[in-house]
């Protein structure tokens, strides 16, 4: 059970590649060994491992062992992070103090990049901290880019003011929230409909956090149902849209679905009674899992209103800043969809 588990997460997460590894080869017969092959081959089809590389190994030989560590070389050295040049985060999974040295965060870097002698901000709590030292796998480093696991040492922050769960990254580029718009994916695996403004457990990053589902255009969500949903949570968040989240029943704890966040710092959203007011919402939701970015600027102005959005702001909605996001406002700013308003 815990192994299917662990599974529906990968696909939640959005995970795309992998490798099979059968241990234990040495423990039964070639034909014991086939049989539970084309098991595992069976359960993964229709996944992201339908077509892996599967490698049968023994611990006590060493059979397999070098071809799973070159598997997973070349699965690095293909990787491409896109995220390299973008603003830093870092989900802090563990914080310790050095004697001499001061406060330290441990965590994968999941984009941009940071140095020697730069300012991390934590979020939600917005408190900012200087780089002191790095260090990537036990080696000092001047700096990091997105995709390794890191620990920073800190100048300006105490251990008793960072916890687990909150983000260390580049000052300005995330915005907390309480409420989400996502894409929801309630697992076929569950035992009953999931009731509107439900409970839950959301797991983003390394945070946990307790929430509501709200169902905008339904009463119940039958197992293997998808829906735009809103997450209205009961601590602060910051995210890009893009991020993965997995959800956790409350009570007993279980995964019961997950997806990707498409809005990160939404308007509330009620749920609609009539036809008229659920296709408001389901337009809104088509806008958000198109990838036309111009339509998502424009409604991302509408929820504002006469308030609009700075430059800032809407680097933040969209996940997408400096060069890139103005190369992207270019052409609504030239047709005159949107304008700029100087407030000085």
């Amino acid at each position: 059970p815990q192994t299917e588990e662990h599974f529906e997460i990968c696909r939640l997460l959005g995970v795309k590649q992998g490798i099979i590894v059968i241990t234990k080869k040495d423990m039964v017969d070639e034909e014991w060994l086939e049989m539970v092959t084309e098991e595992v081959r069976e359960y993964c089809e229709g996944s992201f491992l339908e077509e892996a590389p599967l490698v049968h190994v023994s611990s006590i030989s060493g059979e397999g062992i070098d071809t799973v560590r070159d598997l997973l070389d070349s699965f690095v050295s293909a990787q491409q992070f896109n995220e390299v040049h973008g603003p830093f985060r870092l989900p802090v999974d563990r914080i310790f103090a050095i004697k001499g040295f001061g406060s330290v965060i441990t965590g994968t870097s999941m984009s941009g990049r940071v140095g020697i002698g730069d300012e991390l901000c934590f979020y939600p709590k917005e408190m900012v901290a200087k780089v002191r030292g790095i260090q990537v796998h036990s080696s000092d480093v001047e700096t990091v880019e997105a995709g390794h696991r890191t620990a920073i040492n800190l100048q300006g922050v105490d251990t008793a003011e960072i916890s687990r769960g909150m983000v260390a990254a580049t000052p300005g580029s995330l915005q907390p929230g309480y409420m989400l718009d996502c894409d929801f994916l309630y697992l076929a695996t569950n035992k009953k409909a999931l009731k509107h403004r439900a409970r839950v457990r959301v797991h983003l990053g390394t945070a946990e956090i307790m929430g509501r589902i709200s169902l905008l255009d339904r009463d119940l969500l039958q197992p293997g149902d998808t829906a735009g949903i809103q997450i209205l949570l009961e601590e602060a968040v910051a995210v890009w849209p893009g991020d993965h989240y997995v959800v956790r029943s409350y009570s007993p704890v279980a995964t019961i679905g997950g997806g990707a966040i498409l809005g990160n710092n939404p308007p509330r959203k009620r749920k609609r009674l009539s036809e008229s007011d659920r296709k408001e919402n389901e337009n809104t939701f088509d806008i958000l899992l198109d990838s036309n970015v111009e339509e998502k600027i424009l409604l991302f102005l509408r929820e504002r209103g006469t308030l609009g959005l700075t430059f800032d702001e809407l680097a933040v909605r969209l996940g997408t800043f400096g060069k890139q996001l103005k190369k992207i406002i270019s052409a609504p700013l030239s047709s005159r969809k949107i304008v700029v308003v100087d407030s000085t």
